[in-house]
């Protein structure tokens, strides 16, 4: 069963759980799974819904939601976060709920804000998001930095329309002010003003929120899809085939090495041959001949080994650099430009990694420049550097 779907799709609709979802959000009594009220259920709702630590910045988004009067006055405010019936044993969680209850007091928001605690099923999460787009309400992702944002893909998949931080991957997602805005967390009162934008000229042009929702889906269609994944994935595997294939049965090329370059032997495409549409035998004297062309061509040989000795340490550095960004990890606004360039050297290696790792599995007896693989072997080893040198300022500073 689709978990994540647009909420016009009225016959998959999971209506038994509507009842669930209202006491959730409009329920009168106060318990441990919702705090404050919302007294105006004809007001779209602004929702979010993330871990309760600093670096999701869903503190930042109750304080522009606060000082903002006109916003105040469009929507109301719902946030899915931690669990305020209970002690927490995280210190930084302990903090964001401590500052929480205090924006809610210096604010007076109780009457335009629920705090819901976190909500680990799915599938009810997948309606809660086509519940809150029936309010004509939006999606907001204020987070200081985001790795991936699979709650923004979620939010824009049924239909929300979704504003999210301008500081990693959710700027990739979102094409800004087509498929949904991005958004600086380092400047709320910016953010607070977007949204009261888009929720005015929705309030004055209704079909304005059925465009920017509309053009969520077909971004999210276009490239966001398990269909789209698996494609790309075959044309991968089929290049990768393609290369296997070479290594193993020395055929598909033909070379003419009185003019120093190699071609197919017939009218075959490489992106045919990629694919393994057609199987081209060549002699093993004509494989022979490319082989022994090698140094002629690129200069010298250069064995996988020597790649690997790169591209291992580089794959390791950025693996765990990814995990540092994906937790939070050495985000903060006072090195907000130690950060970037941290964020920056682990994504390069990695891509670079990546780039050169293919490499390995060819070398030596397939043609490549030398000189152009030594060259990027030489910036994956200064990244590797740079992004260790990075790393412990940011440490040294923490």
């Amino acid at each position: 069963m689709a978990i994540y779907f647009p909420y016009s799709e009225d016959k998959r609709r999971l209506t038994t759980l509507h009842p669930e979802i209202e006491e959730l959000l409009y329920g009168p009594v106060q318990n441990t799974e919702y705090m404050c009220m919302l007294n105006d259920r004809n007001k779209p709702i602004i929702f979010s819904m993330a871990r309760l630590d600093h670096v999701k910045n869903l503190t930042g988004l109750i304080e522009w939601y606060g000082k903002n009067t006109h916003l105040r006055e469009l929507v109301n405010l719902v946030v899915v976060a931690g669990d305020h019936g209970k002690d927490s044993n995280d210190t930084e969680e302990q903090a964001e709920m401590k500052k929480m209850k205090s924006l809610i007091a210096t604010y007076n928001l109780n009457g335009q804000f629920r705090w819901i605690s976190a909500q680990m099923n799915t599938v009810h999460n997948g309606e809660l998001y086509r519940y809150i787009a029936d309010t004509r309400g939006a999606f907001v992702q204020p987070a200081l930095y985001e790795a991936f944002g699979p709650t923004v893909i979620e939010a824009m998949t049924c239909g929300l329309p979704t504003f999210a931080t301008n500081n990693g991957w959710p700027a990739e997602i979102i094409v800004h002010g087509v498929s949904g805005f991005h958004i600086d967390p380092y400047q709320g009162d910016k953010a607070a003003e977007l949204l009261v934008d888009f929720f005015t000229e929705c309030k004055k042009d209704p079909s304005h929120w059925d465009r920017v929702s509309q053009e969520g889906l077909k971004r999210i269609n276009e490239k966001y899809t398990w269909k789209t994944y698996s494609e790309r994935l075959m044309t991968l595997t089929g290049v990768y085939g393609f290369w296997k294939y070479v290594l193993k049965h020395k055929s598909y090329l033909d070379l003419s090495s009185h003019r120093g370059s190699y071609q197919t032997s017939s009218n075959t495409t490489m992106a045919e041959i990629a694919m393994g549409h057609h199987i081209i035998n060549v002699q093993e004297d004509d494989m022979d001949m490319l082989v022994a062309a090698v140094p002629t061509l690129v200069g010298e040989t250069l064995v996988w080994k020597d790649v690997l000795m790169v591209v291992v340490p580089s794959i390791t550095v950025s693996a765990i650099g990814l995990l540092d960004l994906s937790d939070g990890v050495y985000v903060d606004p006072s090195h907000e430009i130690l950060s970037k360039a941290y964020t920056f050297a682990v994504f390069t290696t990695f891509t670079l990694a990546m780039g050169l790792l293919p490499l390995s599995a060819t070398l030596p007896r397939v043609p490549v420049s030398v000189a152009m693989v030594k060259k990027l072997m030489w910036v994956a080893v200064a990244l590797v550097y740079i992004a260790l040198a990075l790393k412990a300022a940011l440490l040294i500073l923490s």
